[in-house]
């Protein structure tokens, strides 16, 4: 743990706190240029005023001395507030010295909010540290705080932007310039509906999960060692149960859309195909692992603390779109970074906890081979699927849940002997796990190749799968709806992986991307799935002699390399209504082609590595 801090520590100084101190910049900028301008404006009232006065025969000695000291002493920018003093300046004077005023002031309180957001902020980021609790009032405190903190900088910062952009010209080289004040004042208005936009943003907190439930009647058994479980914590047991074919065990008290129902209250999801190769014990102890996370109230806080994450982030996202925005964005970006820390240490932290508890309510035995198995899984999942993915060929049938069934105890033997398997972490939608080696250790267990193959020497039983009524027809058709769509998939993205080499590869290619024509005056231009013509040239051009092609003024210009450089332009205007449409589709076809070039570099290159190595 010491290690990862020391790691953490400069990259969070560098990639984050640095970046925030650019909010100060423009209000330092302009105090101190606002502050010049009024004293300057102050310097040729003093000089103008004491060279009326010293030519003013009305006065006596007495009188012009008096006036001297008061003119000396007191600026015009102060004496233009007072209404004795007042008729001394043109209207035009008083409305620059209110100007420099009230721009002075919105830079110092932009300076000093900032501060004291730096230093409030801060402080509940330190105290975040200590508990689900006091983390959750920390966020929400600071999240009500930063986004009217970043209301009023990002309007702040757009009014000196603006104001810089008028006076700096006329100031310093009596110049005013209509459209750099325009642009200014538009970017900064976009600026300002951007981040009030975001501000009163409506969130969508439903989670979209695929499976089924399954009533109590369906799996008493289950349920049974549920009830066994939670009373055990002293909880209430779970409102949902869901199962699906994801690889993974989760819980939460977020509502969820699942089969077109929406479910409200605390909800458990477990995994048919992992159930399917855990024993029963190993399965009692993943099962007291996630109600373990009830009665710690980790979900509920992760319900809270949720939404206020994702209003964050959208306010987060509106900043950096809106270009004046930046320095507000690094400012409240460094903070995100800085509670992300929290949130990661008290999730590792009630993870352990979890695990304590497993370990008491099945052992430490079960609990390790329920993590590695479902690691293992896992793993061969990911290696299945994107085996079959990178197929170049049309998948009749995906068939991954079988693939994954009668290869996966040979895997398990493989990645037993895996040298990093400690370093690994297993996957979840919601928190961010520990490496395995740390968190078996925390229960007692070191871990040894030995042991590890011995714990994934046999198959699972598969016990509770066998408790949930019609399981196997439930979970079939899961597989069914996900291999369908995942061979779409695949087919969809062949046209952007192949360069034909055969009529089968290039019937696949041509189906996605036929031939098109666009007519001009001179005649047809033809685009296809690998070259481009006009009929007033000579021969067509092929996408791999491309070098270079833009869009200039209507011209598409296009360089390529054969036997030399040449150069060939082919005017759009000719296109007439056509003309978006032909630019439209030879960015398609050409981005196919780029796309799929790299794809063969990349694949040859990683073919010529794993040859090498052999």
């Amino acid at each position: 743990m010491p290690e990862s801090t020391t790691v953490q520590q400069p990259s969070i100084f560098k990639n984050f706190l640095l970046p925030s101190l650019w909010i100060f910049l423009v209000p330092i900028l302009s105090l101190a240029f606002f502050w010049h301008a009024q004293t300057r404006m102050d310097e040729r009232f003093r000089e103008g005023l004491l060279n009326s006065i010293n030519k003013d025969v009305n006065l006596d000695e007495e009188q012009r001395a008096n006036a001297r000291e008061l003119f000396n002493k007191v600026p015009g920018s102060k004496l233009a507030r007072v209404p004795e003093f007042a008729d001394m300046f043109t209207a035009e004077a008083r409305q620059t010295y209110m100007q420099f005023r009230w721009l002075i002031r919105i830079s110092f309180w932009s300076i000093v909010v900032s501060i004291l957001t730096f230093l409030g902020v801060g402080l509940c980021v330190l105290l975040s540290l200590r508990s689900q609790r006091i983390q959750y009032y920390s966020l929400l405190w600071s999240w009500y705080l930063l986004r009217l903190v970043g209301v009023f900088l990002t309007i702040a910062q757009g009014l000196l932007l603006f104001a810089l952009t008028y006076w700096v010209p006329a100031l310093w080289m009596n110049v005013f310039i209509p459209k750099l004040l325009f642009l200014a004042g538009f970017i900064a208005v976009v600026a300002v509906l951007l981040v009030l936009q975001a501000f009163f943003k409506r969130i969508k907190m439903e989670i979209d999960v695929t499976g089924i439930e399954i009533q109590e009647s369906m799996a008493k058994p289950l349920w049974l060692r549920l009830r066994s479980i939670c009373t055990a914590l002293g909880i209430q047991l779970p409102d949902h149960i869901l199962v699906g074919i994801d690889a993974s065990f989760f819980v939460t008290e977020q509502s969820i859309i699942a089969n077109g129902r929406k479910l409200r209250g605390r909800s458990l999801f477990v995994s048919l195909p992992l159930l399917k190769q855990l024993n029963g014990s190993e399965a009692d102890a993943v099962l007291a692992h996630e109600m373990a996370h009830f009665s710690g109230q980790d979900t509920l806080y992760s319900r809270k603390i949720s939404p206020l994450l994702t209003r964050y982030d959208n306010y987060l996202e509106a900043l950096q779109r809106g270009g004046t925005t930046l320095p507000v964005f690094y400012f409240m970006n460094c903070f995100r970074a800085l509670f992300e820390v929290s949130l990661k240490k008290l999730s590792r932290e009630r993870e352990f906890r979890a695990d304590t508890i497993a370990t008491q309510l099945a052992s430490p035995r079960d609990f390790a081979g329920a993590l590695l198995r479902i690691m293992a899984y896992t793993k061969y999942r990911e290696q299945v699927e994107s085996e079959l993915f990178s197929e170049q060929e049309i998948l009749e049938d995906a068939d991954i849940c079988n693939r994954i069934e009668v290869g996966f105890q040979d895997f398990a033997h493989v990645f037993a002997s895996n040298a990093n398997i400690g370093e690994l972490a297993t996957t979840h939608p919601f928190d961010s796990h520990p490496p395995t080696e740390s968190r078996l250790a925390k229960v007692g267990i070191k871990m040894e190749p030995k042991e590890t193959a011995i714990l994934l020497a046999r198959p699972g039983d598969g016990a509770w799968y066998h408790e949930i009524d019609r399981s196997s027809e439930i979970e079939r058709a899961q597989w069914d709806d996900f291999e369908e769509g995942f061979r779409k998939f695949h087919e969809q993205s062949l046209p952007y992986r192949m360069l034909p080499s055969n009529d089968q590869e290039k019937e696949i290619v041509v189906n996605a991307f036929p031939m098109v024509q666009f007519q001009d005056k001179k005649g047809a231009f033809t685009i296809d799935f690998e070259k481009f013509s006009h009929a007033s040239w000579g021969a067509p051009i092929y996408f791999k002699e491309v070098t270079q092609c833009e869009n200039n003024d209507g011209t598409l210009v296009v360089r390529y390399l054969r036997d030399g450089i040449q150069k060939q332009s082919i005017k759009t205007g000719g296109f007439k209504k056509q003309s978006a449409e032909m630019l439209a589709a030879f960015q398609k076809y050409y981005g196919r082609y780029m796309t799929a070039a790299q794809f063969q570099t990349m694949i040859a290159s990683g073919n010529s590595g794993t040859s090498e190595e052999s």
